[in-house]
């Protein structure tokens, strides 16, 4: 075979049987010797390391591969029309500029820390800028390596320390701090990714979201001197890396401010490639950022058009967040492959740009006009001298010193707000109010980017109150004058102010006589309650019946209300879902397809408490069509529980409201179903649920689950991890929807290797955890970490029923939907499932997916889940201390 031919077979081929887990390849069998340099044609970067061992290092480090063109938009792309995405648009050369490198000059640091998904210890490796001196503060950019790699994978090979220190050198990027972070996060161990590409490992892969927010993060910025907040954190990787940096970017905008993906592998949205199908993170429909901070400042993708590893995939990204409006930028780069071609260039314009929005973004313009000017000639009369004191009047227009975004509080948020409102005011505009609010190093003087320093030297106490200082303009002296004017060619500045005129129309609703002009919308009913309201006494109005997001309470606008007119609209809103929701009040104008709506005011409404929503400035939009003002929660939040709104109040501009959030008020209790309620003519089986409290938002397996078991009036048993709880509210919303809350252990070691003591502490600190978050004693059971009931566990625990399962759906070993919808029907059908504990997990899709079918299937075929005490209650059977149970 001639050496050309093998060339064509190796670059096509040899990439899948190399890097596909069920492919084994062994060297020893194949008995031949190849450089792999030849044959590629290229830079095998970090190599294909052991070829009998099946060391992943080829698709975690990159290499060069051959064949044809498989991309044909070479250029730059996506949909940036603004801000830093723009600029970058124009400034993204293919390769990297000569004299952009400089070897030798960082220091590389290996450090261990605990991650606290797993609960055992893994490393990265930290890279230190040249002349790093731990007096100062720096950025951090996290950069990740493809599948099968680790946190060595990076060091070497891609540009990373050479761009870094020969771009600081040139005074082209900031100093920063790089880390380079394993990803392979698994509750089973570090295993290097070497379970080969399938969906156990892009799972373990994914969770290094939560490893990077409650881990590394933490660690890194409590052992180096580094700068804190979004903005000083920037995140991008290759590969498989580059899919996990733009999943976490998407996901947590809140955390990271740049944001980047070199050559991204499938699977953020569903797919298939050579290696497996994908079922996606998230939809297409989803690919955009959550709603938990502002965008990032730089959101870039780049992919290679000789890519042929991860092939179209960068571009079809990009393609989604066109479709989805999310701004951002692409670049494909011609005869680019899967390595350091194509990485290089992606490293080079992002570590450019990364930690510049404070200087690039903000930009003040000052205009200088040539034109024929007034002068005035004033002749002073005898009349007294009138003081007009204009710093009161400035002071009467602020609702809070600093607080931009007319959200209640001050904080990095109005920090963001100014200096994004300064670089794009078409796209984010301070509000009537934040004008004032915001304006609060020379007050009066106008918005600069220096009021944003000024706050930001609020929040650290260099300074103690705002604003900082007033304007010399806000001090004037009037006298009533009678003028004269003639024509000159003298330039002068006129500044003339005018009075609005008063905004027409109110609303005050306190509902103590009623729902008044209120209504429901959608299939939601409104009515006035005593069972809540905000104050000493009254009623409120109820909202119910609720099946989509904007489904709430709604009042029609009287005519008296016009467009450009500026109001105060806030309202006491409360809800007693038992975990947070946002409530947002909203403004249609027109009807039918042309109705246009626009945001009023939201806040986050924790279960419980009364809370706030206000806007003292709200100017109506220029829309067309009768306006009706209603109440909701916000779109694709899945937030469908009942709420009370109370002492609602449309006003002049700059009213403000009596309500504070927290403050007085009557709230109903919590209806906690009765866990007793069980239907003794059906069959019992007790589906319960592992490793919790693993969801962060509300569309995440968990709430889908417990959704499902409410849906269907049905109950589990949910086993919480100490130390995996995420939030505290989705414990909260699990107990008081009547799911058994219940001990999975501090730390989900294995316990059969443990000493007695430690044993019991286990038990003893996710008992004592769950008590403080559900105010009560959680259910004296305890699943058991992987099964293990051996060595000291029984002696140790010899009073709490230890709990494993008759029926194992094996969920956690990548059993698809439809494997475990057949194991419970299959169970069902034999008879073996009444009676029966039946293992899941909650953090799992496929797991959600198969309860919302199988739920629905038990209750029609004379099956009813209940939790596992309440299922041994029933059948008038005593779980015992210090013994394993299967049944009940």
């Amino acid at each position: 075979m001639k050496i050309s031919k093998m060339k064509k077979i190796i670059s096509g081929t040899l990439s899948a049987m190399m890097i596909a887990a069920s492919v084994p390849f062994s060297s020893t069998a194949a008995n031949v010797n190849i450089d792999l340099v030849t044959v590629t044609d290229g830079n095998v970067g970090g190599g294909f390391g052991d070829w009998g061992g099946m060391n992943w290092g080829g698709m975690a480090g990159g290499f060069n591969n051959g064949g044809g063109n498989i991309g044909n938009d070479a250029g730059n792309g996506g949909n940036a029309k603004s801000g830093m995405n723009a600029q970058i648009k124009n400034d993204m050369p293919t390769t990297v500029p000569g004299g952009s490198e400089k070897s030798g000059a960082c220091k590389v640091e290996k450090k261990t820390y605990n991650c606290k998904f797993t609960g055992g210890q893994k490393s990265c490796n930290v890279v230190l800028p040249p002349n790093y001196n731990s007096s100062k503060k720096y950025p951090v950019m996290y950069v990740l390596h493809g599948i099968g790699g680790d946190e060595n994978s990076m060091v070497s090979g891609m540009g990373v320390q050479e761009l870094l220190a020969g771009l600081i050198g040139n005074g082209k990027a900031e100093e920063m701090i790089i880390v380079l972070p394993s990803q392979f996060t698994s509750k089973k161990g570090n295993q290097g990714g070497g379970f080969g590409i399938n969906q156990e490992t892009c799972e373990a892969y994914d969770n290094f979201l939560y490893d990077i927010s409650d881990s590394l993060i933490p660690y890194i910025e409590s052992n180096y001197s580094v700068k804190t907040g979004r903005e000083n954190r920037a995140i991008t990787g290759f590969s498989m890396g580059g899919r996990e940096a733009i999943y976490i970017g998407l996901m947590r905008p809140d955390l990271f401010a740049y944001v980047g993906g070199a050559c991204p592998a499938p699977g953020i949205t569903p797919g298939k490639d050579m290696f497996m199908t994908h079922p996606g993170c998230m939809q297409e429909s989803e690919m955009k950022f959550r709603d938990v901070g502002p965008e990032p400042y730089v959101f870039m993708i780049t992919g290679g058009t000789n890519d042929s590893v991860v092939g179209t995939f960068p571009k079809s990204y990009s393609d989604i967040l066109t479709r989805n409006g999310v701004e951002h930028v692409y670049q494909s780069i011609p005869g680019g492959g899967h390595g350091a071609d194509s990485v290089k260039p992606h490293l080079y314009t992002f570590m450019r740009y990364a930690f510049k929005a404070s200087e690039s973004t903000v930009v003040t313009t000052t205009t200088t006009t040539s034109a024929t000017t007034t002068t005035t000639t004033t002749t002073t009369t005898t009349a007294p001298v009138t003081t007009v004191d204009l710093k009161a009047e400035f002071d009467a227009k602020v609702t809070k010193w600093g607080d931009a975004n007319n959200d209640g509080s001050v904080d990095m948020g109005d920090v963001v707000l100014i200096m994004q409102s300064l670089a794009n005011p078409n796209k984010y505009k301070l509000s009537g109010a934040g004008v004032y609010n915001a304006d609060v190093s020379e007050a009066g003087g106008g918005i600069t980017n220096t009021d944003a320093l000024t706050i930001q030297k609020f929040l650290l106490g260099l300074i103690s109150k705002l604003p900082e200082s007033y304007s010399d303009k806000l001090n004037v002296t009037l006298a009533t004058t009678t003028t004269t004017t003639t024509t000159t060619k003298a330039p002068e500045i006129i500044t003339t102010t005018t009075s609005a005129p008063a905004a027409g129309g109110s609303v005050k609703s306190d509902f103590d006589s009623g729902i008044g002009d209120w209504t429901g919308r959608g299939a939601a009913s409104v009515s006035a309650t005593n069972d809540a309201y905000y104050g000493t006494s009254g009623k409120s109005l109820s909202v119910t019946g609720r099946s989509a997001e904007w489904n709430g309470a709604a009042i029609a606008l009287g005519s008296d209300f016009k467009v450009g007119q500026t109001y105060s609209i806030s309202l006491a809103a409360l809800q007693v879902s038992g975990s947070a929701a946002t409530i947002q009040i909203s403004l249609q104008q027109g009807d039918g397809d042309s109705a246009t709506y626009t945001s009023v005011v939201k806040a986050s409404c924790k279960s419980g408490e009364w809370t706030k929503l206000e806007n003292t400035s709200f100017t109506i939009p220029d829309n067309a069509g009768n306006m009706i003002l209603y109440v909701e929660t916000i779109q694709d939040s899945g937030d469908l529980m009942d709420f009370y709104i109370d002492d609602v109040l449309v006003a002049a501009e700059g009213t403000k409201s009596s309500v504070v959030t927290g403050g007085e008020g009557k709230v109903p209790k919590v209806k906690i179903p009765d866990p007793g309620q069980i239907d003794t003519t059906k069959k019992l089986c007790a589906i319960s649920f592992d490793d919790g409290a693993s969801a962060t938002n509300r569309q995440d397996p968990a709430y889908r689950i417990m959704d499902a078991l409410i849906k269907n009036n049905m109950t589990a048993t949910f086993f919480y991890v100490g130390d995996w709880i995420k939030t505290n509210e989705q414990v909260k919303f699990a107990y008081q929807n009547g799911m058994e809350v219940a001990n999975h252990t501090k730390s989900h070691k294995s316990l059969g290797s443990l000493g007695s003591q430690q044993i019991r502490s286990e038990w003893e600190q996710c008992n004592s955890k769950l008590k403080s978050i559900i105010g009560t004693e959680p259910s004296h059971i305890m699943r058991l970490p992987f099964l293990d009931g051996g060595g000291q566990v029984k002696s140790a625990l010899y009073d709490v029923p230890l709990i494993s399962c008759a029926i194992d759906t094996k969920d956690w070993d990548k059993a698809s939907k439809d494997q475990i919808v057949n194991t419970i029907k299959q169970a069902a059908q034999n008879g073996s499932l009444e009676g029966a504990i039946v293992l899941c997990h909650e953090n799992y899709e496929t797991t959600a997916a198969a309860m919302e079918e199988v739920l629905p299937w038990l209750a029609q075929n004379g099956y009813q889940n209940v939790n596992i005490s309440d299922m041994a209650k029933a059948h008038g059977k005593t779980l015992a201390g210090g013994q394993i149970h299967t049944r009940a």
